[in-house]
């Protein structure tokens, strides 16, 4: 099924009701604070917190842009996903990610410019093309991300107490790309 929840190999992921503890959020809103958690591992399906989650989604729906599609299984790791339920709480704030969605997505090339300072060239090897192209769904979610808590910060009622974004780009990057930072500290250095 489109929507269902795997990892490699068909296993489940881990998931919001998986955990064995209360996490930052909770411990926090039970302390009368309020909170956002923005595109935090491990947060799908949302919890009613006190406050604002938008969860990272696991899926292999295909997401709804072409030139952020991470190969032909969707998002693995976690992003966002338009009309994807379980993705926010409380429910009043879906305008808010399909908002940001759909500007991150029309401005995808100015942000990967202003972020890495060019475009993409194709052509620097199989593997260098594959990786990228691999990589631009975690930037694209960092961007989503990064836009929701910027616009909770700027329009909440009540200001937040604790507000929480996780941005995986750099561990996204760095896992698909440090054999060409470092190729000395690789047994198989890459090849263009």
């Amino acid at each position: 099924e489109e929507e269902a929840i795997v990892l490699r190999l068909g296993k489940p992921l881990a998931q919001t009701f998986g955990r064995k503890v209360k996490a930052l959020w909770n411990m926090a809103g039970e302390a009368g604070l309020n909170v956002a958690s923005v595109g935090w591992w491990v947060t799908w399906p949302v919890e009613q917190i006190n406050g604002v989650m938008v969860a990272q989604t696991n899926t292999v729906k295909k997401p709804s842009v072409d030139s952020s599609t991470p190969g032909k299984f969707g998002n693995r790791k976690g992003g966002v996903i338009s009309d994807f339920p379980g993705q926010v709480w409380p429910a009043a704030f879906e305008p808010l990610l399909d908002r940001k969605l759909t500007l991150v997505d029309s401005t995808m090339d100015e942000r990967v410019k202003r972020i890495f300072g060019r475009p993409h060239v194709e052509g620097l090897g199989r593997a260098y093309d594959l990786f990228w192209r691999q990589s631009l769904w975690s930037i694209r979610s960092d961007a989503i991300y990064h836009e929701i808590a910027l616009e909770l910060l700027r329009t909440s009622e009540k200001p937040m107490d604790l507000l929480m974004v996780y941005y995986g780009g750099t561990d996204v990057l760095a896992h698909r790309f440090f054999r060409w930072f470092r190729p000395q500290a690789f047994r198989h250095p890459a090849r263009p």
